[in-house]
């Protein structure tokens, strides 16, 4: 259903993508364990660094009058960065000693309890993201559908979002090993008082973020294209995304928190369930039948992050009266 132009660039961009998914695997394993042993700060320096090496390796491959390859410099070399980082993160793991402490310099076949609490939460949260992702991706392709104009627009709007994203996402991660510690304390309110908290501190920054991210708005669209149109068209719907944002921030910091409770299955059932099946139906009736246009992705998306929040706070509050 898309314009050759489209299918024919995105699918050779797609291809190459797809090489470098296994170094963003082995990555965020070995970030998750260097994290987990109480190297967050030398990962966070190593991801800044990346950064900004990725921003400046971008640039030549991107828009250097010689090496100029547009779209294939910006995979290849976010490829080469990631593999950079990864290595990098290796050796921290390699020369941790609290790593070395639990064996990780070591290999050894995992046991059966170790897989069982590997499917219930971690293939369980896999699962979860994985089905989001493919959410999001069937809005980019509705996008795609509505043509050149309207895919570009929402391209920029998911960037934007997908960058204040991210401090959501770290919001989260610091929730669930708040709640986590709160679970193993004999008062079952500490684990419901850490989750307000977590709440409260989302909402204040992913409003703040979502708040300068609209008073910008023609500055913030502007950084990602030359076109006024399409700048200007999605600096008029960012007010929208700022919104967006403050649901997507409430929601994912209550999916940290289930983990951190070890909710796995149900947790991963209610996000594929809202956002597989209730956003992508939602946001395409809203965005195709009913002319909304990238209007009605963002509102559907919108509607199913506060729905997912409100089903997943209802299912913690739950699940906390069983914590002695």
């Amino acid at each position: 259903g898309q314009e050759p132009a489209v299918a024919d660039g995105g699918g050779h961009l797609l291809q190459l993508f797809g090489i470098g998914l296994p170094l963003q695997f082995a990555l965020f394993a070995t970030l998750y364990v260097l994290e987990a042993t109480g190297r967050a700060r030398a990962c966070a320096l190593v991801f800044a660094l990346g950064a900004v090496a990725n921003f400046g390796l971008n640039l030549l491959l991107v828009y250097d009058e010689t090496a100029g390859l547009g779209a294939v410099g910006a995979v290849l070399g976010t490829a080469a960065i990631r593999f950079g980082i990864l290595a990098t993160l290796v050796v921290l793991l390699l020369r941790d000693r609290q790593a070395s402490a639990y064996g990780m310099s070591r290999w050894r076949w995992p046991g059966r309890d170790v897989w069982r609490r590997i499917w219930s939460i971690g293939f369980a949260g896999g699962a979860s993201l994985a089905g989001e992702s493919a959410a999001f991706a069937s809005l980019t392709v509705f996008a795609g559908w509505l043509g050149q104009e309207e895919l570009a627009v929402y391209t920029i709007l998911f960037n934007v979002l997908s960058t204040i994203f991210m401090v959501a996402l770290a919001v989260g991660v610091a929730t669930s090993i708040q709640v986590a510690w709160a679970k193993e304390q004999s008062d079952r309110d500490s684990p419901l008082q850490a989750l307000r908290a977590a709440l409260t501190l989302s909402v204040a920054l992913m409003g703040g973020l979502g708040l300068l991210a609209w008073i910008f708005a023609d500055t913030v669209a502007g950084a990602f294209t030359d076109d006024r149109a399409t700048a200007a068209a999605a600096a008029g719907l960012i007010g929208w995304l700022a919104l967006f944002v403050l649901f997507d921030g409430a929601q994912v910091t209550v999916h940290h928190a289930m983990r951190g409770l070890n909710d796995g299955w149900v947790t991963t059932a209610i996000n594929l369930v809202c956002y597989l099946g209730v956003m992508t139906g939602l946001s395409w009736a809203l965005a195709i039948p009913g002319g909304q246009g990238v209007l009605g992705l963002i509102q559907g998306g919108l509607v199913v992050a506060l729905l997912v929040a409100t089903l997943l706070i209802v299912r913690f509050r739950a699940l906390r009266r069983r914590v002695s």
